[in-house]
């Protein structure tokens, strides 16, 4: 349960805000088994760090939130037991997700192939939405297809039960700037 005690949001009209995303990404263990026969549940995972950008528009006339999860890479080793190296992931589209009066929100997040990745959930905290804070929740292969930053690596771990978990807590655009991506 979110508590806002110094929330206000714009009496309508766009929001746009932009900043850092950190995530830590989970999948297999099999190069570190703890016991020959153990149950997948016993078994050790991989956690690697992820790094990108988050944008977000917020519409507050018809309380709507979407955004992108993008220049996301993982330091991810290629056989679990090689140091890591970094890794392009997917971007992820947030799809339009609600926004309540009290500013929380969630929605789902998608790949651009429109196929689910997982959800996405937060709150706006601030005088008009000046900043927002979230978390996002995604399982599955997202992984596969990734490549590291210069192209040249395959891998060759199983990354169906793969996990990210990520947040970002953003503030808006500059108000003079011609956009987020462009800013004074």
């Amino acid at each position: 349960t979110v508590v806002q005690s110094s929330y206000s949001a714009p009496e309508s009209g766009l929001v746009y805000l932009i900043g850092n995303y950190a995530g830590l990404l989970n999948f297999d263990g099999e190069e570190a088994k703890i016991i020959d026969g153990a149950p997948t549940s016993l078994q050790p995972r991989s956690p690697n760090e992820i790094t990108g950008r988050v944008y977000i528009a917020a519409d507050f006339s018809d309380n709507k939130i979407d955004g992108l999860v993008f220049n996301r890479v993982a330091a991810i080793s290629v056989n679990g037991v090689a140091e890591p190296i970094d890794v392009t992931l997917k971007e992820l589209v947030l799809v339009d997700g609600e926004i309540n009066s009290d500013g929380t929100y969630k929605g789902v997040a998608e790949f651009d192939d429109k196929s689910v990745a997982g959800g996405y959930g937060g709150a706006f905290g601030g005088t008009e939405a000046a900043q927002v804070a979230g978390i996002i929740d995604l399982k599955g292969d997202f992984v596969t297809g990734a490549t590291d930053v210069d192209g040249l690596v395959s891998f060759t771990r199983d990354f169906s039960l793969a996990q990210e978990y990520g947040i970002f807590v953003i503030g808006q655009c500059p108000s003079d700037a011609e956009s987020c991506f462009n800013p004074i």
